[in-house]
């Protein structure tokens, strides 16, 4: 079975938890991590982060469950894109590619062809990302105030606006699909 057989399987079950959780692959498909955390986020241990890193061609997926709290005609209800923080757990366990699901969405990321670390997320993703956000804030504030789009539709935008706009810049892989 493919590794991506095997993913996006898990995501399926992962799509409708009300919990965030993950599970981690390496390029055989062999589970190296598997972690069910709190309502919004999941914390790793310097040991599973290490764990990820050692492991090879290792593709990292979890949920984002905020969107069940809305109904689904709610702009936020299909659910965010990466946070700051899961870029930067890829980046410190330097892994192949982070995926996360929502109540409509895949959301992928995978870094250029020369990879990412602490050092990469440190001077060149994170303040790109910072710079990218106040950018995106600002005109989504903009649309919402001059009545292009509604405040709710600002906050369900941004988090993709960002990382694609960063992925872009630095030639990240990053892909959407709406289900």
């Amino acid at each position: 079975m493919s590794v991506y057989k095997v993913i996006y399987e898990r995501e399926t079950e992962l799509r409708s938890s009300r919990f965030e959780a993950a599970f981690a692959v390496d390029e055989t498909s062999k589970v190296v991590l598997e972690k069910v955390g709190e309502e919004a986020e999941i914390a790793f241990t310097e040991e599973e982060i290490r764990r990820l890193r050692d492991a090879s061609g290792v593709i990292f997926t979890h949920n984002h469950p905020g969107g069940w709290k809305y109904t689904p005609e709610d702009p936020r209800h299909g659910g965010n894109s990466f946070s700051p923080h899961d870029i930067h757990l890829v980046c410190r366990a330097e892994l192949a590619e982070i995926r996360v699901v929502t109540p409509r969405f895949r959301f992928s990321m995978r870094p250029s062809e020369d990879g990412w670390n602490e050092q990469y997320w440190h001077s060149t993703l994170w303040p790109i990302y910072h710079m990218t956000d106040a950018q995106v804030k600002n005109e989504l504030a903009d649309q919402a105030l001059y009545g292009v789009i509604t405040p709710l539709e600002a906050s369900a935008r941004r988090f993709h606006t960002v990382w694609k706009r960063v992925a872009n810049l630095l030639g990240l892989r990053y892909t959407m699909v709406e289900e």
